[in-house]
């Protein structure tokens, strides 16, 4: 069934006809409201697409008081302008596109969006976190790519969902996502160990930095650079 052959947009009891079920049901698949079973689940969103139907995403927040929206937070020690090299030193690191690529992945199934946010003074932390106060994302995950950034502290002082890539530098009531930097040192310390290699030099990035102090930190005494 496809309503734009009559010259008007599907609704939702569109997809009901044609999945079968309630507009009550329809709706609340569509507002991934829990407790839907998975099979109906994949019944209504192929009516969906059958019928052409497109969510109101307007209407939808005023319903479920979210917007859909994921922030994708950058926090660096400095501005940057469109045309400087920054950012495309960062849209192109490997590292940054293998996060993009992972938010992406659970994100998209659950029809959710990305927004990516740069900020780069501590204005521009100050209006974040108000524009997240103020409902304009449902949360934030955020990259901070220096130390002594405010943002966490921000975010945990205005009690937003929020979720760091990477440990914080000083502790903090915050949720994150980190890799076991200081295994992945010991294991390469031991593989150049058994490979006969009696001093082994460190390139870690800044110093200050938690990542690197975990990596540093589990280098053996006796191979290591001077601490």
């Amino acid at each position: 069934m496809d309503s734009s052959a009559s010259g008007r947009l599907p609704t939702l009891e569109d997809v009901a006809q044609v999945a079968g079920v309630s507009r009550a049901t329809v709706s609340r698949v569509i507002n991934n409201t829990r407790n839907v079973d998975a099979q109906l689940h994949e019944v209504v969103w192929r009516a969906v697409t059958e019928t052409g139907y497109v969510p109101n995403r307007a209407a939808r927040s005023l319903v479920t008081r979210r917007t859909g929206t994921i922030a994708l937070v950058v926090s660096d020690s400095e501005n940057h302008d469109d045309d400087d090299p920054f950012m495309g030193r960062l849209l192109g690191d490997p590292f940054f596109g293998r996060v993009v690529g992972g938010l992406f992945s659970v994100l998209r199934p659950k029809g959710l969006q990305l927004a990516l946010q740069l900020v780069g003074t501590q204005d521009a932390r100050t209006r974040l976190v108000g524009d997240l106060r103020q409902g304009q994302a449902d949360g934030a995950v955020v990259l901070s790519l220096h130390p002594d950034d405010s943002l966490p502290g921000l975010l945990v002082e205005a009690d937003l969902a929020a979720v760091l890539v990477g440990r914080p530098a000083h502790p903090l009531p915050i949720s994150f996502v980190d890799l076991a930097n200081d295994t992945g040192a010991s294991l390469a310390a031991e593989h150049l160990i058994r490979r006969g290699c009696q001093r082994i030099a460190m390139i870690s990035g800044p110093v200050d930095v938690p990542a690197s102090q975990d990596r540093i930190h589990r280098l053996p005494a006796d191979h290591g650079p001077p601490r």
